[in-house]
């Protein structure tokens, strides 16, 4: 009898590890957005990410699910701003770098944290710079989906972050092509092989790019991005003057390359062209985790909760028939409650 219960309790309490595991933030009931800070970061949570923010610079840290920490982590941290100069609108080598330039590393961002119903907004400014320029980095997350202006995407609500970055009244160097900001995209826990690559047409849609990031662990699924809208608008006030093309430029050294190469962090120049002085650019990046590509549907944790059950009942059965030959014993199961999030 001893025995007997002792193989019921541990079945109960394996179902109740087990069942979290497998629904971990997928089909869940929403509770929201949440977010603390402390002397270094802000992080952003909901039930199927979290998002750590660098007070210091434009850094994000973000991986699946409500939790401290986590084996992948991906991460896109914005480096420096820049001119560039050429014949052309595009960045062709980094020997095309010059003019003002800013080190985004710095500890002159000011931020202001405001949240309702609708969403979390995060705005980062930084002032004060030579040429009377103001950049802005203003982060949204949402709790219902919202679209894109301007392109065929949507925002999904709790599992991706919105960022629009904002120039204001940047005095452009004579004959400067366009301003390029370093980005490095990379994984930071170097746990398992993965695969950063450019997303094709078809996961980039009508006006998009994207860098996709792919784990091993995950049977080489795509389970994380960093994508931006291929325009960024130009406003004298807020009159909307006109939209200008956003290209990329992977570049290491002096060498453009194609993605995916075998580098611990890919560098990746988000570029403008010259849109004229003492206007406004804003352009509107997101990150966001494929949830579906890290656990069981719904459908799934249900035909695994019926076996275990079955299971769990098949050795109570048994049990019951031994002992009632010999024994005046009864076995009681008592609230083992299955619950999927």
């Amino acid at each position: 009898m001893i025995k007997c219960k002792n193989q019921v309790i541990s079945l109960a309490i394996m179902i109740v590890i087990l069942i979290p595991s497998i629904a971990v933030n997928v089909d869940a009931n929403p509770e929201g957005i949440n977010f603390n800070e402390n002397i270094n970061d802000i992080i952003i949570t909901t039930d199927y990410i979290t998002i750590k923010i660098a007070k210091i610079c434009p850094h994000f840290i973000w991986w699946v699910g409500n939790q401290s920490s986590s084996n992948e982590m991906y991460n896109v941290k914005f480096i420096s701003i820049k001119e560039f100069f050429g014949d052309d609108a595009v960045l062709d080598s980094p020997l095309e770098l010059g003019g003002i330039s800013y080190d985004l590393a710095s500890s002159d961002w000011s931020y202001q944290i405001t949240m309702n119903d609708a969403s979390l907004t995060i705005e980062f400014t930084l002032t004060g710079l030579a040429n009377g320029a103001e950049i802005q980095f203003i982060l949204n997350i949402y709790n219902e989906n919202q679209v894109i202006q301007g392109t065929d995407h949507l925002v999904d609500a709790l599992t991706e972050m919105k960022f629009d970055i904002v120039i204001n009244n940047w005095e452009f160097t004579e004959n400067a092509s366009g301003l390029a900001f370093l980005t490095n995209v990379f994984e930071s826990q170097q746990n398992h092989r993965m695969n950063i690559r450019d997303g094709t047409y078809n996961e980039n849609g009508n006006a998009s790019q994207s860098i996709q990031i792919e784990s091993e662990e995950y049977n080489d699924n795509k389970i994380a991005f960093f994508e931006w809208a291929n325009f960024a608008s130009i406003y004298d006030g807020l009159d909307l003057v006109n939209n200008i093309s956003v290209s990329k430029a992977s570049i290491l050294e002096d060498i453009p390359v194609n993605l995916p190469i075998d580098l611990d962090t890919i560098p990746l120049y988000l570029t403008y062209p010259n849109y004229g002085n003492s206007l406004k650019m804003v352009h509107d990046p997101i990150i966001g985790i494929y949830p579906e590509n890290f656990s069981l549907s719904l459908h799934s944790i249900s035909i695994v909760s019926g076996i275990i059950t079955l299971i769990m009942f098949g050795i109570l059965s048994r049990k019951r028939n031994r002992s009632s030959k010999g024994h005046n014993n009864r076995i009681y199961l008592n609230h083992i409650l299955l619950k999927n999030n």
